[in-house]
């Protein structure tokens, strides 16, 4: 195959866990090697046929200087992936080295050599998803079934919700319909609080869908172990908040501030390059406040009040094609199983989500998502050894 290289790229940057490390900035060496076609390139004579070796040197150094990488293992991925993201890259051998990092050594690092997925690109499982089963606290929910009035219903549902294979029960108490009048964080903590304190104290697992950070903070102090964020934008504090409860955030790709304000907005559109970018800042400020239990969900349900049918399963096609290389970023991944009319199309999805090996799967009906996993993992081919690890490194 072949390739375009760059050898022995300098740059400096945080790296290293060592508390020293963390303050001075070190050398890094890096090499890649990026197997393409560059008859293309070769034929024609323009650039755009083939990977611009200056530009790709250019992201790469901005990369590594902005991801303050505690392991070298985690930086040769992340810059494997942002290969990768290149339709034009079929295959890449990264090497990133160290000068400094052994005294009578000249160097120590990490080696790897990524491929892209052959054929259709899914992923098989390496476990089975944990699933995140769904009460809705808010009465202006219009999923049925979903809605538990009162505490004896929570308790109901959530051991209903285990039963079928849940191992979070995630307590949410705003709608996003875009018909339904807003309520204030208030009136969502005092939703939120008697349920959650409930099921924390009959002892499971609970999640909190919320975009308000006082919301999710709050929760946090009321055992929460994972905050469903669904604003665009998890501030540093409330990231820190959350290393600090040893809990996990989940940060959803949302093109606009959260589901109230977009209603007021023009509707953006879901593309590949564009949920990329924005993980790759949020992953970089989960380092900055120490938290590493970030989950990442490229976005299946919420979307633009002006969108018809066919605009949101293009949407979510998006999204769903985004999965294998948000996973590549080091960071577990997050998909909602849209609550679809059809059985049929629920199931469908499910399988979707299955054979693209996420990591956590949020239900309302749990069963569905379990039996899907069930189904794929029969089914699917013997498995190979992972590219790149289901859960962070660092």
């Amino acid at each position: 195959m072949d390739q375009v290289i760059i050898r022995e790229l300098r740059v400096t940057c945080i790296v290293g866990v060592l508390p020293e490390e963390r303050t001075t900035p070190q050398e890094v060496v890096v090499c890649l090697a990026v197997g393409t076609d560059i008859v293309p390139a070769a034929r024609t004579g323009e650039l755009d046929c083939t990977i611009d070796y200056a530009a790709l040197a250019e992201r790469v150094a901005t990369l590594i200087v902005t991801g303050r990488y505690r392991l070298l293992e985690t930086m040769a991925e992340d810059l494997a992936a942002s290969v990768l993201a290149d339709p034009r890259a079929a295959a890449v051998r990264v090497t990133v080295r160290k000068p400094a990092a052994i005294a009578d050594a000249r160097a120590a690092g990490v080696e790897i050599f990524r491929e892209r997925a052959a054929d259709t690109g899914l992923m098989r499982p390496a476990r089975r998803p944990a699933i995140v089963g769904v009460i809705n606290l808010s009465p202006e929910s219009n999923v049925p079934g979903a809605h538990a009035a009162g505490l004896a219903a929570v308790r109901d549902r959530a051991a209903a919700l285990s039963a079928d294979g849940a191992g979070y029960v995630e307590l949410g108490a705003r709608s996003i319909s875009h018909d339904r009048a807003p309520i204030d964080d208030a009136e969502e903590w005092r939703r939120l609080q008697p349920a959650l304190n409930a099921l924390v104290a009959a002892g499971y697992r609970v999640a909190v869908d919320t975009w308000s950070e006082a919301s999710a903070t709050a929760a946090l102090d009321a055992g929460a172990c994972l905050i469903n964020f669904t604003g665009a934008w998890p501030s540093e504090e409330l990231c820190g908040a959350v290393a600090a409860a040893g809990a996990t955030l989940c940060a959803l790709y949302l093109p606009y501030a959260d589901p109230y304000r977009m209603r007021a907005c023009k509707p953006a559109s879901y593309r590949v390059a564009d949920i990329l970018k924005r993980f790759r800042t949020l992953r970089a400020r989960a380092r900055a406040a120490g938290l590493d239990r970030l989950v990442l969900d490229p976005n299946l349900g919420i979307f633009h009040p002006s969108h018809d049918d066919a605009t949101k399963i293009a949407h979510q096609v998006q999204a769903m094609a985004a999965l294998p290389a948000v996973a590549r970023l080091g960071c577990p991944t997050l998909a909602y199983l849209a609550r679809k009319s059809a059985l049929t199309s629920r199931q469908l999805i499910a399988a979707q989500l299955a054979a693209l090996g996420v990591d956590y799967i949020r239900a309302h009906e749990p069963a569905i998502a379990v039996r899907a996993w069930q189904l794929h993992a029969a089914l699917a081919p013997a498995p190979v050894p992972a590219a790149v690890p289901a859960a962070n490194r660092g």
